[in-house]
């Protein structure tokens, strides 16, 4: 039989290797929890928490500022910098510098004075009036000289406040000419008291004839002779005059001159755009005397045309 010492013994000594936790008593347990860094430990009766330790040094942040930068930026327009020192006129035709492929340059682009507006010397057959040629082609220009002279009579009958001199008369024959697209200087067969159509009209040789080919005269003397070779009844476009009968008042032509180109007395106070008094008259439908005086005069207030003579160039 065992002694009551010795159970009490054994019974004390397990009592010692039993946990009631079921758990090993020499294990522990660790948990986290927490912020990021904090560690917290838990074993038996025991609690042991661990802070994040703080940084101990600090970084100074340093704030750069940058300027922005600023950048040119070239925009082209196509236009020529004109500011620029380097920029220079293209040369070219009329600016008086003979460049290239030019065979003259005379600083315009006017024809007719030597030099074209294309920079080509100027000659006879390049159809340009020059300065010394009377004409440059076409109908009775041969060589660059009018083989005849044009006459006609204005399409329309001219009042006498229409010009007021031998020279407003001159102009508006040569105004009528162009009009009708021809060339050449025209001067109006009329005379006053101080200048007669005689010295005005150049005495030349050469035929004058009206624009449908019909001589009138063959020179000067056959002009003053007292007889046309035919009435001076075409207009400047070509056009004859239309007339039932040729006879005076039927187609009137301010002239105060005689047939021999002197100035007769009545000319409407030397066309000086008072119609005060007469003029003498011709007669665009006859071909006899009538055709620059004899007929009855008119009064200066009334409507007559003009007879208008082509001239040679002056030499």
């Amino acid at each position: 039989m065992s002694s009551p010492r010795l159970a009490s013994l054994v019974l004390l000594l397990a009592s010692g290797c039993f946990s009631p936790s079921g758990s090993a008593a020499t294990e522990s347990e660790t948990q986290t929890t927490g912020a990021p860094g904090s560690t917290t430990s838990t074993s038996p009766g025991t609690t042991s928490t661990s802070e994040p330790t703080a940084p101990t040094s600090t970084t100074a942040t340093t704030e750069e500022t940058t300027e922005p930068v600023v950048t040119s930026t070239s925009t082209s327009t196509g236009e020529p910098d004109t500011t620029s020192p380097a920029t220079t006129a293209v040369e070219g035709c009329g600016d008086s510098v003979q460049g290239p492929g030019e065979e003259c340059d005379d600083g315009n682009m006017v024809e007719g004075d030597g030099c074209s507006n294309a920079c080509k010397l100027e000659y006879c057959g390049d159809m340009i009036v020059q300065p010394k040629e009377e004409c440059d082609g076409g109908d009775g220009c041969e060589m660059c000289v009018r083989t005849y002279f044009r006459v006609f009579v204005t399409a329309n009958p001219i009042s006498l406040v229409e010009f007021k001199n031998l020279d407003s008369a001159d102009m508006i024959c040569t105004a009528r000419a162009r009009g009708a697209g021809l060339t050449g200087q025209y001067v109006a067969w009329l005379s006053s008291s101080g200048q007669t159509a005689a010295d005005r009209l150049v005495h030349g040789t050469r035929p004058w004839q009206l624009l449908n080919g019909t001589p009138i005269a063959k020179n000067w003397d056959e002009l003053i002779d007292g007889e046309l070779a035919a009435a001076i009844d075409v207009d400047e476009y070509g056009n004859t005059v239309p007339v039932l009968t040729p006879i005076c008042g039927a187609c009137p032509v301010w002239t105060a001159t005689t047939i021999t180109g002197t100035a007769l007395a009545n000319n409407c106070n030397g066309w000086s755009g008072q119609p005060l008094g007469p003029a003498a008259v011709g007669e665009c439908s006859l071909a006899d005397a009538r055709w620059t005086e004899s007929c009855e005069d008119l009064t200066c207030d009334g409507l007559a045309r003009l007879y208008c003579f082509e001239q040679p160039k002056a030499p």
